[in-house]
């Protein structure tokens, strides 16, 4: 009988102090998750004052703490993206913004919060990673307000839409066919870029505003003309193979409004392209304006295009004399590399 009580009372004990250390480490938990939303109040109110490298420290902090929940941490690097983005780091607020893609892609609540930031900041060329979701707000967001751009009556605007918490920029274009010009280019040159795996112009679409229809594009933040720092362009392989790219896409389309105006470079000296409203000419192109050297895989791309593909890509964009253009242009650049790497051999592609 006194064995089974002694027993009785160790076990007893024994759930006593069992119970003690689960409450402590609970009570620890809570105080850390304490901390983690006091640090999240406190980097709100720097970001709010515009402090952006203390606020950045704050959601940063918060970010690496392993024992914060995971919804304080993903809301840290969204915020973390959005100062840095705030404080002109393009670059860091898009590897943030994609960091947020890769490890919470499951989490709803968290995808809600990414894309609203996303598209509030656009910084470069995040719309890689949120194509279809930009295609999508561009068709269906409303207008909140608009802004002339250029010349008084030309037919440029910067528009702000809204769908939901999420606001964006995009500018509108409307361009009666007119000398070769029209706003249709805008989205056909966005569509060829996709068909092409090129990744160089951001999303476009055709879309009607105060009874006109025109083209919507979406807006890009965190770059730079490249004719503002086209002295500093760095000397190296990669900068050189975007280049090429560049110039055999011009090429293609019959770009002839190529300038160091409408390309826009982010802090990877990676390449946005702008403005193909004078794309898609009839005639062929001068071989000058190819590159010395090629993109493999571009030009396996090119060589895959077909008229019956392009017809159905470029339905109601281009017009059949333009889509032949583009197959002549195409059989150019291939005979063009051929004789290239038969005179100089595999070394002049990339």
């Amino acid at each position: 009988m006194k064995m089974f009580c002694g027993a009785g009372m160790l076990v007893l004990l024994a759930g006593v102090g069992g119970a003690g250390v689960g409450d402590a480490r609970e009570d620890a938990q809570v105080d850390r998750s304490v901390d983690a939303s006091a640090l999240m109040t406190k980097g709100k109110l720097e970001a709010d004052l515009g402090n952006h490298t203390a606020a950045s420290e704050t959601f940063r902090a918060i970010a690496q703490d392993s024992a914060a929940p995971a919804a304080l941490v993903w809301e840290a690097l969204v915020r973390l993206g959005l100062t840095l983005s705030a404080s002109d780091d393009a670059l860091g607020s898009a590897q943030t913004f994609r960091r947020v893609l890769q490890t919470y892609s499951g989490d709803p609540a968290a995808m809600r919060f990414l894309k609203k930031a996303v598209a509030s900041a656009v910084p470069g060329k995040i719309w890689l990673d949120f194509r279809a979701d930009f295609e999508e707000l561009l068709r269906s967001a409303q207008v909140v307000s608009t802004e002339k751009l250029g010349m008084l009556a030309s037919g440029v605007r910067k528009i702000r839409l809204a769908q939901g918490e999420i606001e964006f920029d995009a500018v509108w274009k409307v361009l009666p066919r007119v000398g070769g010009e029209s706003h249709l280019k805008t989205v056909a040159a966005y569509e060829l870029d996709k068909l092409l795996g090129l990744d160089m112009v951001s999303p476009a679409i055709v879309r009607a505003f105060e009874g006109q229809s025109g083209s919507l594009q979406l807006w890009v933040y965190g770059c730079r003309a490249y004719g503002d720092v086209q002295k500093d362009a760095p000397q190296t392989a990669a900068w050189a193979h975007r280049v090429s790219r560049m110039k055999t896409f011009d090429y293609l389309i019959g770009n002839l409004d190529r300038t160091v105006g409408n390309i826009l470079v982010d802090q990877s000296w990676d390449l946005v392209l702008l403005d193909h409203l004078r794309s898609f000419t009839l005639g062929q192109m001068d071989s000058t304006t190819l590159p010395a050297r090629f993109d493999r895989h571009l030009v396996d791309r090119i060589r895959s295009l077909n008229e019956a593909g392009l017809g159905v890509r470029l339905h109601g964009l281009l017009d059949r004399p333009e889509i032949e253009g583009i197959l002549k242009r195409r059989d150019a650049i291939l005979d063009h590399v051929e004789k290239l790497v038969a005179r100089e051999g595999q070394g002049v592609l990339f």
